[in-house]
């Protein structure tokens, strides 16, 4: 989404209003609305202001988008450009599951036999037929030292995870330390969307990504021509910084050089995110506790029911072949969830579509689908009249997502963030079942800016509306 001043700029220019017109729809001076179409002041008066752009008079749409821009950029110091950067992310999962569905086939293209390539296109099909070459060996294992964002390169790990599990494949990556600039916790966040898909293609534990800050920086000064390099069991292909020449060594005494470097260099890297193959690995081993100050918040499609539920009834739906340590584990984890919320305000973002599908189904799409039985309706409802309830006692802040206003939050999708210093991500649909989380910290606290932001907004309904929806709910 752009900025607010360039969507203003656009608009008031397409409508031809006069400064002022403008001027007397709102009472701020011709001067100062002046000031603000050439940007050199921005209007913090948000009831003159939503009068300034109601006289524009745009369609439904365009007006709800200039008044988010205008929205997020008065939340604090261009805020706006995390909200929308998250925004991006989240929707970004949607589309991902679709492509679980298209299986990328090896193409059947020449093998470019040369020591030196040149133009990022022809060095983009040497990454992508190396690694697809590396993923059917039965040992295959791809060092890769390159920011992510090359389609070629991305694809081809996709589908090398997807098709041949057993592909280890290690990157490495440079993260901006971003000191609170919002600028440079953006390109974080799109760095991430980037990796996400290949995350979630994975059948096994073996995509593993690692950043750098500065360092990376540095290094990239230094080695210009081996700014990035691919490593494979067999080659090596060093690239230079801006894509334009390649060399490929096939000599084991070069292949095995950059082996170590690149194996050095992940040992003084830091990882991106953690993951576990245990099926409640990723609640139990990665867990950690809410701050007693902040908030914790969490995101789906469904309202965090698992806060709501008692021992009694994770024993009564559990699968018995997980009746015994990995059961006793789960009780474990939600036990401490439960003591958590006692010191610390859970706020939940949740949809109608979400809600309407448990009371439809008795599936909890924050839990493995392979640990319980569906519930049966009596028990849905009284989850949800739990819920209420604990909201009653000021315990729970319940708030449904409009997305009618915003945007369609993807079906699966939960994000906890139970501090500023961690994110926990669980993608549970037909295609895929990920659970992650990220310790990185500008990644972590522009997740929890976004939900803090969400907390005011306009695109969620307050409690006490939200609160009628439910007990209407499960009383019609």
């Amino acid at each position: 989404m752009a900025d607010f001043l360039t969507l203003f700029q656009n608009y008031a220019s397409e409508s031809k209003i006069s400064d002022s017109t403008f001027a007397r729809a709102s009472g701020l001076s011709r001067a100062y609305i002046n000031k603000i179409r050439n940007g050199k002041k921005f209007c913090k008066n948000y009831e003159r202001m939503m009068k300034v752009i109601e006289c524009l008079q745009l369609e439904k749409n365009a007006e709800e988008e200039l008044k988010l821009a205008y929205q997020m950029q008065l939340s604090d110091d261009n805020g706006y450009m995390i909200v929308d950067a998250v925004s991006q992310l989240i929707k970004s999962f949607a589309s991902i599951a679709i492509e679980r569905d298209n299986r990328i086939l090896v193409k059947e293209e020449e093998w470019l036999d040369h020591k030196e390539y040149h133009y990022k296109e022809n060095i983009m099909i040497v990454c992508r037929k190396l690694i697809e070459q590396e993923a059917v060996k039965a040992d295959g294992h791809v060092r890769l030292m390159m920011q992510p964002g090359q389609v070629q390169v991305q694809e081809a790990l996709k589908w090398g995870l997807r098709n041949y599990p057993d592909l280890q494949v290690d990157q490495l990556i440079g993260l901006e330390k971003t000191a609170g600039n919002n600028h440079l916790k953006k390109k974080n966040i799109e760095l991430l969307q980037q990796l996400v898909p290949i995350i979630l293609s994975q059948q096994k534990l073996n995509y593993r990504v690692y950043y750098h800050y500065e360092w990376m920086n540095s290094y990239m000064s230094v080695y210009r021509m081996a700014a990035h390099f691919l490593v494979t069991s067999g080659q090596v292909l060093c690239i230079n910084d801006d894509f334009t020449q390649a060399i490929l060594w096939t000599e084991d005494t070069c292949v095995m050089y950059f082996t170590r470097m690149f194996d050095d260099m992940i040992r003084k890297a830091d990882m991106l995110y953690f993951t576990s193959a245990d099926p409640v690995g990723v609640y139990s081993d990665f867990f950690v506790d809410a701050s007693d100050v902040c908030p914790s918040y969490t995101m789906g499609g469904q309202p965090c029911m698992g806060i709501a539920a008692n021992d009694a009834m994770f024993e009564k739906y559990a699968i018995e072949f997980y009746n015994n340590e990995v059961m006793q584990r789960l009780l474990q984890f939600n036990q401490r969830v439960r003591r958590m919320y006692q010191n610390t305000t859970a706020v939940a973002y949740f949809t109608r579509r979400g809600v309407q599908k448990f009371l439809e189904t008795g599936w909890l799409e924050e839990i493995p689908k392979e640990l319980y039985h569906l519930l049966e309706m009596e028990d849905r409802k009284l989850l949800i009249r739990n819920l209420i309830a604990l909201a009653k006692e000021g315990k729970y802040e319940p708030h449904l997502m409009d997305e009618d206003q915003f945007y369609r939050y993807p079906i699966g999708l939960v994000i906890d963030c139970y501090s500023e210093n961690d994110i926990v991500v669980y993608y549970h649909t037909d295609f895929v079942e990920k659970h992650f989380i990220i310790k990185e910290v500008s990644l972590a606290n522009c997740f929890y800016q976004y939900m803090e932001w969400m907390r005011t907004s306009s695109k969620v309904c307050s409690v006490e509306e939200t609160l009628a929806y439910l007990e209407n709910l499960i009383t019609a």
